[in-house]
C-alpha cells in the first residue's frame, strides 16, 4: 500500500514537473514558431475580407460621389475614409490619391472664389476675409496659388469697407442734417 501510494505521488510531482518545464518553454518561446502553427495564422492574415475589399470599393464611390456633390470637409473626410480603406484592403494607389486631393481642392477654390465675390457684393467682410485665406491654403495644397489675386482680392475688401464707410458717414451727416431745421 505503501509502495503504491509513493508510486501515485511521485507520478504526480513528475506531471507537475513536467507542466510547469513545459508552461515555462512555452512562455519563453523556446520552442519553433511552427509548432504552435504561425504558418497557418501567416496565411490567414494574407488571405483579405472580401469584406474589407467590399468597403474599400463602396469608399471610392462615396469618394467621387462627395467630389461632385459635396463640399470641401465632406470630400476631404471622404478621401481619408477611402485611404484607409484601401490600405486595409491592399489595393491602395498613391497617385489616384493625390489626384482625388487635387480635385478637391480646385473645387475648393472654385467655390471659394464664388463666395468671395458674393460676400463682397453683400458686404460680408469677414466672409469675404476668411475666403482669401481659403483660396490661399487651399490653392498652395495645389501649387496654383496667385499671389497677384491674392492681393487683388485684398485690396478689394479694403475698397468695399472705405466705399461702406464714406456711405455710412453720408447717411449719418444727412439724418443729422435733417434732424436739425
Amino acid at each position: 500500500m505503501m509502495k503504491k501510494r509513493l508510486f501515485c505521488q511521485s507520478l504526480l510531482c513528475v506531471s507537475i514537473f513536467l507542466l510547469l518545464v513545459w508552461g515555462g518553454f512555452s512562455s519563453l518561446s523556446l520552442f519553433p514558431e511552427s509548432a504552435w502553427g504561425a504558418e497557418e495564422k501567416a496565411a490567414e492574415k494574407e488571405k483579405i475580407d472580401p469584406r474589407i475589399i467590399r468597403r474599400a470599393a463602396d469608399s471610392l464611390w462615396r469618394l467621387k460621389r462627395a467630389i461632385q456633390r459635396d463640399a470641401y470637409p465632406s470630400a476631404r473626410a471622404a478621401l481619408n475614409i477611402w485611404r484607409s480603406n484601401a490600405g486595409e484592403a491592399g489595393n491602395f494607389d498613391a497617385a489616384a490619391y493625390e489626384e482625388y486631393r487635387r480635385q478637391i481642392c480646385e473645387k475648393s477654390v472654385r467655390s471659394t472664389l464664388d463666395w468671395f465675390e458674393e460676400s463682397l457684393e453683400q458686404e460680408w467682410f469677414n466672409d469675404a476675409g476668411y475666403s482669401v485665406q481659403v483660396y490661399k491654403l487651399h490653392s498652395r495644397a495645389i501649387d496654383t496659388f496667385d499671389q497677384k489675386l491674392y492681393d487683388n482680392m485684398l485690396e478689394r475688401i479694403q475698397k468695399k469697407k472705405a466705399e461702406v464707410a464714406a456711405r455710412e458717414k453720408a447717411e449719418k451727416a444727412e439724418k443729422g442734417a435733417a434732424a436739425s431745421p
